[in-house]
């Protein structure tokens, strides 16, 4: 199996060729998307709820105003160079919103998202705001038990023929081990392109908790 691992990558593909294109869009920006338990605890009387607050770039939101859109830019070109690009949207978002409806408590440096405890007044007011694309309710998330290719159905997918070959896999977990021989053992690695360790900012990418060495096990293991 020759699967192979890009480990806690993003990537960004730009928008190709130089046209404008016309494309419809809505004369305003849609109303944001909120998860139902947000709506559920805040019905049950929670004075606030933990939440993520995810938003649009500034070419998301002009493209809500008219009907033509620049191919020859990247569509969120507000946030594509700028050191401070999500700061902006942050600050924008935040504008004139008492704490009260809305206390933020983290504002992501990696995504134009921010997080917080919001009210049901101010659930109602970020859901109306052009620069919001969704709120989802934020919580810990525990990796799961011991993973395999049952659990997923990939061994029934191989008595098929079906496999993974020749595909490429974006793995965001603990970490990995390089060395293990199932992934392509030690340096040179076969199977693992790279990595980032989004934590210690680094390409440290030793496993803190076994948990993505499974996970990438299933995905390019012999039963990968």
């Amino acid at each position: 199996m020759r699967s192979r691992l890009a480990l806690l990558a993003l990537l960004a593909v730009p928008t190709l060729g130089g046209v404008r294109a016309a494309e419809p869009r809505q004369d305003a920006a849609e109303p944001a998307r909120v998860s139902p338990e947000i709506q559920r605890r805040l019905a049950t009387g929670e004075e606030s709820v933990p939440v993520l607050v995810f938003l649009r770039s500034s070419a998301e939101l002009q493209a809500t105003t008219t009907r033509t859109i620049d191919t020859t830019r990247p569509e969120n070109d507000d946030a594509s160079e700028d050191p401070g690009r999500f700061a902006k949207l942050q600050s924008r978002a935040l504008a004139g919103l008492d704490k009260t409806l809305f206390s933020p408590s983290h504002l992501f440096q990696n995504s134009p998202g921010l997080a917080g405890r919001l009210s049901a007044r101010g659930l109602e007011e970020l859901r109306r705001r052009p620069d919001v694309v969704a709120v989802t309710l934020d919580g810990t998330v525990h990796p799961a038990g011991q993973l395999g290719t049952a659990q997923i159905g990939a061994d029934r997918l191989a008595t098929f023929g079906v496999t993974g070959l020749g595909r490429n896999v974006a793995v965001i977990d603990s970490g990995i081990d390089l060395s293990h021989p199932d992934l392509g053992g030690p340096a040179p690695n076969l199977k693992i392109a790279g990595g980032w360790n989004f934590v210690a900012k680094n390409d440290d990418l030793s496993d803190c908790s076994g948990h993505g060495t499974e996970v990438a096990g299933v995905i390019a293991g012999p039963l990968g």
